[in-house]
């Protein structure tokens, strides 16, 4: 494949940032120098945006921000690509933790600015998803990275068998507060055997991975009331 034309909008480079997952202390030296050296920052939320570039030193108001994230990104994500080309020259695209492409709003910017010739940085960090196998305990020589499930239980349930049929190690991603209804998806949707583990906090002083069965699952951890960050890996249905 022959490499992209040059960009010839005023914008030339879009900084792919990984931020930590969880322990401040992983944030990489090369985040610091690619979020001090952008003049504009796209993020989930201005929130978040101010989070990374406090703990870069960075003033916040020294900085244009662009909100880009679940609830505009159908709408927006090529009329912003196409104001980043025209109004910045170096831009730098966050999330709220880990890689602002992989399940994540960002990934249809990167893609429009891609194709108008514009060079995509990858800066790399902490990643939930390679955290998360690495302590899983399972085999994971090969994997497929589901993201988020369906919303609908009947829907989710459905595409948790259909991946199953890929016979790999699976990697799938929820939010905090949609654990006990996950819990029941899992039950639901895999062979009762199945080994799973559920890495909680990852790469913080309190991280803690439960291991055992899909079937085991929603009972062991029914009475979970804490809403921590969590990644769970299910291994390939035996069969």
């Amino acid at each position: 494949m022959p490499p992209s034309p040059a960009s010839p909008f005023r914008l030339k480079e879009l900084f792919i940032v990984s931020l930590p997952i969880g322990n401040p202390g992983d944030l990489p030296p090369r985040a610091v120098e690619a979020l001090r050296a952008c003049d504009a920052v796209v993020a989930e939320t201005a929130v978040g945006a101010k989070r990374a570039l406090d703990h870069c030193g960075v003033a916040f108001s020294e900085k244009v921000v662009h909100e880009l994230n679940i609830h505009n990104r159908d709408r927006d994500s090529r009329q912003l690509a196409d104001q980043l080309l025209e109004e910045h020259a170096r831009v730098a695209l966050i999330s709220e933790a880990g890689s602002p492409i992989l399940a994540d709003p960002g990934s249809r910017l990167a893609g429009h600015l891609a194709e108008c010739g514009v060079a995509l940085r990858y800066v790399a960090g902490a990643s939930s998803i390679i955290a998360a196998l690495s302590v899983a305990g399972l085999p994971c020589e090969e994997f497929y990275f589901a993201g988020f499930l369906p919303r609908d239980e009947m829907k989710a349930v459905a595409r948790l068998k259909d991946i199953a049929r890929f016979r790999a190690t699976t990697v799938i991603l929820e939010a905090p507060h949609r654990l006990p209804g996950f819990l029941e998806i899992l039950h639901k949707g895999l062979p009762p055997a199945t080994r799973v583990a559920l890495a909680f906090n990852l790469t913080c002083d309190d991280e803690e991975v439960w291991r055992g069965s899909a079937g085991e699952a929603r009972r062991a951890l029914a009475d979970e009331k804490r809403k921590r960050p969590f990644v769970c890996v299910a291994e390939a249905p035996r069969v």
